[in-house]
């Protein structure tokens, strides 16, 4: 029988930045850190998808759909000081090489 390894699917438990900053126009990055503080407490995974064609980048006025970059740094930032040596910072494709070495998937 061949083994072969199926997909690993990570749900994103944070709202996407389009969403926070485009959608709901919120200035600060206070919602993702008050959900991510809930999900600490919860023994749960942080995991957000992020749009850098939204974000930006050079000093420039902001265009209509976009946020600026600083939101994204002052986020990774509060994660870092606050719960430094509690995290483990990954890609995605690195926790899908975790849990599949954990539970590899026969394919029939």
């Amino acid at each position: 029988m061949d083994q072969e390894r199926s997909y690993i699917e990570i749900p994103y438990t944070l709202a996407q930045d389009h969403t926070i900053f485009i959608i709901l126009q919120e200035e600060s990055i206070a919602l993702w850190c008050k959900k991510v503080d809930w999900i600490a407490e919860h023994g749960g995974m942080v995991f957000l998808k992020t749009h850098p064609d939204y974000m930006t980048f050079a000093d420039r006025s902001k265009r209509r759909y976009e946020y600026p970059i600083q939101n994204y740094l002052d986020f990774l930032r509060y994660i870092e000081t606050r719960y430094r040596g509690q995290y483990w910072h990954v890609l995605p494709c690195e926790l899908a090489k975790f849990w599949a070495t954990r539970y590899p998937t026969i394919m029939e």
